[in-house]
């Protein structure tokens, strides 16, 4: 994905995102159940009882339309001619999206945003209904929604349901993710009038608050580094090695075994080192005279133990040995 604005610490320009979609009903306990996910993702990597999933909702279109005059008329003064005291972002935002003046988090513009109509007052009775309901499936489900009527999201397609899960030990950068309903964005692409309901969590930003809370503990991701760690590392004396070593690895690894090997032309000695780092419990060494005579040697890197064996009875012993 791509934004187009500073880059700050966490929210870059090209960045990478990945999340849930639900597209067919128009149900509240449909959004409750896509909030839910995002909630025990965010517990299986650790996060306790502190997370929050705060609310909002963005009513119906003409809800908005209302709302959006009513915001304008509010604001209308604080951005006159005679100057601003609002940010430079809320300038362009007054012009694009009025409702993303409600989203700022400047100090001096939280606090001109004190007094804004809000959108619950226009807000028709189905609109209000859905956010009802929505947050009474969140309680039936185990979690308890926090309104905050600041929420609105980036992007002016969403509908009724928005929510951002924030945790709030992370102070500033406490938001997690976040989403919402978007019920017209399908036919607004040209498809057919299809509801539909989601959210987005960003690689980076969960990546420094897991490195900022010391999560997931070492012992939560030991099966993990498990299945990641290589079984074998394979290690050729020579350049003229290299070729046979390769067609030898992919062999083993189409057969279910965990390889690693160098493609950088390190020295023998630097391999070695490579190997023992790489947690492999065996190292294969393929020299001049093992290729001459279709052997290998096969060194077992926690028993200290090496011996020469057949490249065809390889798999067998490996496998046998791996699962012992």
């Amino acid at each position: 994905m791509f934004r187009y604005e500073r880059p700050q610490k966490g929210r870059e320009r090209q960045f990478t995102q990945f999340g849930v979609e639900a597209f067919g009903p128009q149900s509240p306990t449909l959004d409750a159940e896509v909030v839910g996910i995002a909630l025990q993702f965010f517990r299986a990597l650790g996060f306790d009882e502190q997370l929050e999933v705060r609310v909002n909702s963005m009513g119906d279109p003409e809800d908005r339309a209302v709302w959006s005059e009513k915001l304008r008329e509010f604001f209308a003064d604080q951005f006159a001619e005679s100057g601003t005291e609002r940010c430079a972002d809320c300038v362009t935002r007054y012009e694009k999206n009025v409702f993303r003046l409600l989203d700022c988090k400047v100090k001096r513009c939280i606090e001109k945003n004190v007094g804004a109509p809000d959108l619950f007052s226009v807000m028709g009775d189905a609109a209000k209904q859905h956010h009802e309901d929505f947050c009474n499936a969140l309680r039936a489900i185990g979690f308890n929604p926090v309104e905050d009527r600041s929420i609105v999201r980036g992007l002016d397609y969403y509908s009724r349901t928005v929510f951002e899960v924030h945790f709030p030990p992370l102070g500033a950068r406490s938001a997690l993710c976040g989403g919402g309903r978007y019920d017209g964005l399908v036919e607004e692409m040209g498809g057919k009038a299809t509801p539909g309901v989601g959210f987005s969590v960003g690689f980076t930003p969960t990546e420094l608050a897991l490195k900022e809370l010391g999560l997931p503990v070492a012992a939560d991701l030991e099966d993990l580094n498990q299945k990641l760690r290589p079984q074998v590392y394979a290690v050729g004396i020579g350049e003229e090695d290299r070729l046979a070593l390769f067609r030898l690895v992919t062999g083993l690894r189409e057969a279910g075994i965990r390889c690693e090997l160098d493609h950088r032309g390190k020295s023998a000695k630097a391999q070695f080192k490579e190997a023992s780092k790489s947690g492999a419990r065996f190292a294969l060494v393929l020299g001049a005279e093992e290729r001459a005579a279709n052997q290998i040697v096969l060194k077992d890197l926690n028993a200290k133990e090496e011996r020469s064996v057949g490249q065809d009875a390889l798999l067998g012993i490996l496998r046998e040995a791996l699962n012992s």
